[in-house]
């Protein structure tokens, strides 16, 4: 009885919450934007396989939630740029493909982008006021982008940015959460951004500068220019980037946490964690992979700069912890090789394989007779405590 009961509500009381049914069906070239404009709130939008026009939406607003669905995720393409503006709201995009993604000059906010490819053009985000957005980006893949024709509105400014470019002008709060991403290979950066947003649960792997033409921009993520007070990074696996995180223009109030980071061997640069002229940051409970001198987390300054204050660095597992015109309030209970001040000495052992490009991170976990084991800030582990990333399938 209670199985009937159940399956009652699924199909005939839950259907909508689950996504289940199409208000409208679209065959390929049909105008998706206008079929938005026109939709009821609440609508679903779905997608046969096949191309549709980029679009434009200006001041469209839907509560609740219209959503734009592939009937195949992963089968339907736009092939010209979505570009949202003024104060678009009240969106879901889910399975489908994106040749770019602008987020333009205006009060953007509860917009959703998920389970699709987005390698074609950048995701870029330029002047949204909102003060919390709520704009997602979660489970989108980005391969093989390079240094140039990927930004739409700026060619100037995104020639470095490849998978995600959010814009420079100051703003308090995260812009966006990137969740799930997907970013491998080519020679752009992955994420550059110079204001605060949030990156969980991702891959990056692979960014090398290659045969790239011009100026390649390697860095796997960029803190570029700022501020950048809010912005977390964390639960994320780094793997063979020749530039990891990286912030050389001064950056204040990040939350760096729970990251795996393998230097690989392709290109590898001592520092995984690269923060410059640093201000009240948190760098936490990462897992470094230490491949010879390369798995650093460095604090330091460019010429003329001012030197780094007041961040904190402990719980981690690295080669060392490289403090250059930098002052550090705590830097403690750090696993490394060499140990030192209240910082301890000692190499990781993990209960299954966490080194060479293992397919499944999951077991990077400190094994029993570990260093660092049960010896953090908490009289819990050293290192990351999540296990859950994966390296992409179908990668080297």
């Amino acid at each position: 009885m209670v199985r009937r009961i159940l399956l009652l509500c699924l199909t005939l009381l839950c259907g909508a919450a689950y996504g289940q049914s199409c208000t409208t069906t679209l065959n390929a070239g049909a105008a998706v934007g206008t079929s938005i404009s026109n939709a009821a709130a609440g609508d679903v939008i779905c997608l046969n396989n096949g191309n549709y026009a980029g679009f434009t939406l200006n001041n469209v607003s839907k509560s609740p939630r219209v959503t734009v669905r592939a009937v195949n995720s992963g089968s339907a393409t736009f092939t010209g740029e979505v570009s949202l503006t003024g104060s678009t709201n009240g969106m879901t995009f889910d399975g489908i493909n994106y040749t770019g993604i602008g987020i333009r000059s205006g009060t953007q906010s509860n917009l959703t982008f998920k389970n699709g490819d987005a390698s074609a053009g950048t995701v870029e985000i330029d002047a949204v006021t909102t003060t919390t957005p709520n704009i997602l980006f979660e489970n989108l893949t980005h391969y093989d982008q390079d240094n140039t024709g990927f930004c739409w509105g700026s060619t100037v400014n995104c020639v470095g940015a490849g998978g995600y470019w959010f814009s420079y002008s100051g703003r308090s709060t995260p812009v966006a959460t990137i969740r799930g991403a997907t970013i491998a290979r080519g020679c752009a950066d992955g994420i550059q951004s110079g204001v605060p947003f949030i990156l969980e649960y991702s891959t990056i792997s692979d960014k090398l500068v290659g045969s790239c033409i011009n100026d390649p921009h390697t860095d796997a993520t960029q803190l570029y220019g700022g501020p950048f007070a809010g912005t977390i990074i964390r639960y994320n696996y780094y793997y063979n980037n020749a530039q990891v995180i990286a912030a050389y223009d001064g950056v204040e109030g990040v939350l760096i946490e729970h990251n795996v980071l393998d230097p690989g061997t392709s290109e590898p640069r001592p520092c995984q964690i690269e923060l410059y002229s640093d201000d009240g940051s948190i760098v936490r409970n990462n897992t470094i992979i230490i491949r010879g001198s390369d798995g650093q987390i460095c604090f330091d300054k460019k010429t003329g700069f001012d030197d780094g204050v007041n961040s904190q660095v402990y719980n981690n597992i690295a080669q060392s912890i490289s403090v250059i015109s930098s002052t550090l309030t705590t830097n403690t209970k750090n696993l490394l090789p060499g140990g030192g001040g209240t910082n301890i000495t000692g190499t990781a052992t993990f209960t299954g394989t966490c080194s060479g490009g293992a397919a499944n991170w999951r077991n990077c976990n400190l094994s029993g007779g570990s260093a660092g084991k049960n010896a953090g800030t908490d009289s819990k582990d050293v290192g990351t405590r999540f296990y859950g990333v994966r390296k992409p399938t179908g990668l080297n």
